[in-house]
């Protein structure tokens, strides 16, 4: 029996995103309140696309303080129209991907993943960029990772919370970036810019955005953080389930098998 039980365990355990046995796939948006994984992912998303919304709404400034003068050409339209691009091919690509990959590689793992790429594009702007040039590659990847979490957390609360419910799930999931963007760019970003421009209407050099780009960094990673306390929650509870659904058959195998009676030898005759 002990063989037996391993032996299923560890067919079952291959594949824990399978939240039905955590949450309810019917969870309304009062009890999705109370869970835990919905704070860890709704906090991770706050943090992780408000950090990138931030920069977005600040590139044309960025280039400025990069170039130092205010005559920048047309490089902000085209970085503004890359991030676009491929923020769509992010949403593609990775929605894609984490269909092709769901049982080898949760979505919350790629979101995990996706996060900490994030603070690295912040921390190469911030330590590595000193052209406009080498802020394309940036902008690359970092409309990619946006557009990434755009499509991933949509069906990470699909699969948490199921599709009952999903529209006013996902509509207060959504609003979590517009919370952070207020603070993370009205009282970071723009009052370090206003700081270190000491009066004038723009600001040159590495440290109009220099530690605000560090700042957001810490922030992404502090995202992966918690989209890590969720897996690592969900997991747990998931195996709990499993192991005790596994428990339970046993236990009824064993109960039938000691109730039922043993079956007669079959004489030639009746084979």
């Amino acid at each position: 029996e002990e063989v037996t039980y391993e032996r299923l365990s560890a067919k079952m355990l291959r594949d824990t995103n399978d939240f039905s046995l955590v949450y309810s796939q019917r969870t309304n948006l009062a009890k999705m309140l109370m869970t835990f994984s919905f704070w860890m992912v709704f906090i991770s998303f706050m943090l992780v696309e408000g950090a990138g919304l931030t920069v977005i709404n600040n590139l044309g400034s960025l280039v400025v303080a990069i170039e130092g003068t205010p005559d920048t050409g047309a490089q902000k339209e085209i970085l503004v129209s890359i991030v676009a691009i491929c923020s769509c091919l992010g949403r593609l690509v990775f929605g894609f991907f984490s269909d092709w990959s769901a049982k080898s590689c949760s979505r919350s793992m790629i979101q995990l993943f996706g996060s900490i790429a994030m603070g690295v594009v912040m921390l190469y702007i911030s330590l590595v960029v000193k052209t406009v040039g080498q802020l394309y590659p940036a902008v690359v990847a970092l409309g990619l990772v946006y557009g990434a979490a755009m499509t991933l957390i949509p069906s990470i609360t699909n699969d948490l919370f199921g599709s009952r419910f999903f529209g006013s799930n996902w509509s207060l999931m959504r609003a979590a970036p517009g919370v952070s963007i207020f603070v993370l760019s009205a009282f970071i970003a723009s009052k370090l810019y206003d700081h270190y421009a000491a009066g004038q209407p723009l600001c040159y050099g590495w440290y109009c955005f220099g530690w605000s780009l560090i700042i957001m960094c810490g922030v992404c990673w502090l995202g992966a953080l918690l989209m890590g306390f969720h897996m690592a929650f969900t997991t747990w509870r998931t195996r709990q389930a499993i192991r005790k659904k596994l428990a339970e058959i046993l236990a009824e195998s064993s109960s039938e098998d000691v109730s039922s009676p043993e079956r007669p030898p079959q004489s030639p005759e009746d084979l």
